[in-house]
């Protein structure tokens, strides 16, 4: 397939995407990008949609603009818009007593560093995830926004007024001791 519609970032294809199609609000582009199923491609410091993938957002583009709701578009070929994950290879392994990797040091050593590298990178991964939706927090899903929107209302209903909340806080510890 070819790359239809190209950014450097996924900001920049979104960018593109609110120009297109004349929105100005991001959330409303991943609104349709979600409900359409599609996700943008990355690869080689670019990240683009492909021509199958745009024509559906047209579509549903002409859809919204004709007076229909998102939820009304029905996406007929999903599939097509989606691309499969590339298969993992089946590897057959051979059963290995555990009493013979215990029993050799250098087979535990190399076993043990190997989880303890795939751990490090499994946890270093989720780190940069995380914090690549705490700085972008409009790729999140519409219902997690609204939780962590709810969340802020109940930790900090009213402004508070920090030298006020020092000295109460000061208060209450000396009482308390």
């Amino acid at each position: 397939m070819e790359r239809e519609l190209i950014g450097k970032t996924a900001k920049e294809l979104t960018e593109n995407l609110k120009s297109r199609y004349g929105i100005s609000s991001t959330s409303q582009i991943y609104k349709r990008m979600n409900h359409l199923g599609l996700k943008p491609r990355k690869g080689n410091g670019e990240v683009w949609l492909e021509e199958k993938q745009l024509e559906e957002l047209d579509k549903l583009d002409e859809h919204l603009k004709s007076g229909y709701r998102l939820d009304e578009y029905v996406v007929e070929n999903r599939e097509a818009l989606v691309k499969a994950e590339p298969q993992i290879p089946e590897v057959k392994v051979e059963a290995i007593a555990a009493e013979a990797i215990i029993d050799n040091n250098d087979a535990w050593e190399q076993m043990n560093q190997a989880a303890q590298t795939k751990a490090t990178g499994n946890l270093i991964l989720q780190n940069l995830l995380a914090k690549q939706y705490l700085e972008n927090p409009e790729l999140l899903p519409e219902e997690m926004r609204q939780a962590i929107a709810a969340t802020e209302v109940q930790a900090c209903p009213k402004v508070l007024n920090p030298l006020e909340y020092a000295q109460e806080a000061l208060r209450r510890s000396l009482v308390s001791t």
